[in-house]
């Protein structure tokens, strides 16, 4: 497979897939499940989703008049396989971190678990519009990539995902998060339960990108924060408690969107954090 990008051309070899296979295939066995997970078990693992696509699952990324490196197109999930991925809850951080260096560009991970809806451990993805039930026996499973296949297990252990998107913060607030220790710390101090836990933290894949013709960086900053959770279905409530705190201790902003309405966001993007 060939992908164009800022002029570089980028070869990716046909078994890019079993780095990730192999990370995987480590977490299963016969005596311990995927659909035991949460149950009282030896281990207790915390089933995310690997998505496989049939395209790239990146950004197109172009030049802006000012020579800023800029997102000119996002990847569409259209067809490719869905499959439940555990992850030893005792030692979350070590082997999600794994996981995430070891995928390209054709996977992503989906924080919450396949439906049981789902017979088996592995499900083809199509589009909500072209979907067709598969009669059972008949191949593998057939979804969408939508809460109806994907998503928390209410009182079932899950991965919490914090998104912050530093492009649109004001420069007073960048630089009173910096002088606060940062993002984690400023997150700690508003919810000291977060400063204890385990987490797994990675910048954003549009910071840092760099135009070779103009030397310039693209805007940003942003970064992903994952952590283990004991309840799945308190996620969403979590992320809104989140935000309310920040933006009660002085950590939010007003923001006004293309259509004009005002919007208070804090230092977590409410709709991108979660699954």
């Amino acid at each position: 497979t060939q992908i164009s990008c800022g002029g570089d051309l980028f070869v990716m070899e046909p078994d890019f897939y079993s780095p990730i296979s192999d990370t995987i295939e480590q977490h299963y066995s016969n005596d311990s499940p995927v659909r035991n997970i949460g149950d009282n078990i030896e281990k207790t693992y915390i089933e995310a989703t690997l998505i496989k696509s049939s395209h790239p699952l990146t950004k197109t990324y172009g030049i802006d008049d000012n020579g800023v490196p800029k997102a000119f197109g996002s990847p569409f999930l259209s067809s490719g396989t869905a499959e439940r991925l555990p992850i030893p809850a005792d030692d979350f951080s070590a082997e999600f971190a794994a996981i995430l260096d070891v995928l390209h560009p054709h996977a992503c991970i989906v924080l919450g678990a396949l439906s049981d809806q789902v017979e088996g451990d592995v499900a083809d993805i199509t589009t909500k519009d072209r979907h067709q039930p598969r009669a059972s026996g008949d191949g593998s499973p057939l979804i969408w990539r939508g809460k109806e296949w994907l998503g928390y297990r209410a009182g079932q252990p899950g991965i919490l995902g914090l998104d912050h998107d530093a492009k649109d913060l004001p420069d007073e607030l960048r630089e009173r998060v910096e002088q606060h220790g940062g993002l984690i710390a400023v997150l700690g101090s508003v919810c000291p339960a977060l400063a204890a836990s385990e987490y797994v933290a990675r910048p954003s894949v549009s910071t840092g990108i760099v135009s070779t013709t103009t030397g310039k960086k693209s805007v940003g900053g942003g970064w992903h924060i994952y952590l283990p959770i004991m309840d799945g279905g308190d996620a969403q409530g979590f992320i809104e408690r989140l935000h309310d705190r920040l933006v009660l201790a002085g950590w939010g902003f007003p923001f006004v969107s293309e259509a004009g309405s005002v919007q208070i966001r804090s230092l977590v993007d409410t709709a991108a954090s979660g699954v």
